[in-house]
Order: structure tokens, then C-alpha cells, then sequence
């Protein structure tokens, strides 16, 4: 299986989701400081309002969750189709990262 980096909103859902049973593999993404370190995992980015309203949160994050190499590789865009405040200022975005 493997790893999952997200903001700890995203990771408190899929633990639940999970059943608390896949904790190693759930990783907070603002821990990481080497963008190496996401090497084979998937990385969902722009998931919840933290990443544009955090500043502490986005300032922690490292530089490829906020400009996604070109070698990450696309899964899939989540667009919200609403109108509403905060739902439509993001789309999470998830991405499989190649070793």
C-alpha cells in the first residue's frame, strides 16, 4: 500500500473512513521537508480551506505541494460545482508521485 500526504483535515477523514486501521500510511503533508520524501505516495493537495486560508499551514508546506513538479502524475481534479464560499476558491487535487 501506499503512503497518503495530506493536510490533517483530509488525513482525520480517511482515518475515519479507514477505521483507524492505516494510520502508518496517512501522513501529515507539513511535516514533510524534502519533496523526495513523497517519492511513491499519493499527495492530495487543496483539499480543505487550510490551504487558502492557514497561513501557518501554507507557510509549513514544502514547495512542491504548492507547485506540483511536472513529473507528478495527475488522478484526479475534484471540481465542487457550487458557488458557494470556500467550496468554490478550490478543487482538491490528487497526485500519484514516481520514484
Amino acid at each position: 500500500m501506499k503512503k497518503v500526504y495530506s493536510d490533517a483535515g483530509i488525513i482525520g477523514h480517511l482515518r475515519f473512513y479507514f477505521e483507524f486501521q492505516r494510520d502508518e500510511y496517512l501522513k501529515p503533508i507539513d511535516w514533510v521537508r524534502d519533496c523526495n520524501e513523497l517519492k511513491d505516495s499519493f499527495v492530495i493537495i487543496n483539499a480543505t480551506r487550510g490551504w487558502l486560508e492557514f497561513k501557518p499551514f501554507i507557510s509549513s508546506l514544502p514547495d512542491c505541494a504548492i507547485n506540483p513538479p511536472s513529473n507528478w502524475q495527475l488522478i484526479k481534479v475534484i471540481h465542487y460545482e457550487t458557488n458557494t464560499y470556500p467550496y468554490k476558491d478550490f478543487n482538491p487535487v490528487i497526485y500519484y508521485v514516481p520514484e
